[in-house]
């Protein structure tokens, strides 16, 4: 289990992501879907 610092950092990380990601609005980006092989991370949770 993450530490409370961990789980924030990661946290933070991922809505970093979302705010460049709808900054640029680049559909490409936004459609893409990760392969069905590929290792899910926290931020496929929120």
């Amino acid at each position: 289990m993450p530490t409370r610092e961990q789980a924030m950092a990661l946290l933070y990380g991922c809505m970093e992501l979302l705010d460049k990601v709808s900054r640029n609005g680049n559909p490409e980006t936004v459609r893409r879907r990760r392969s069905p092989g590929a290792k899910s991370n926290a931020c496929d949770a929120a």
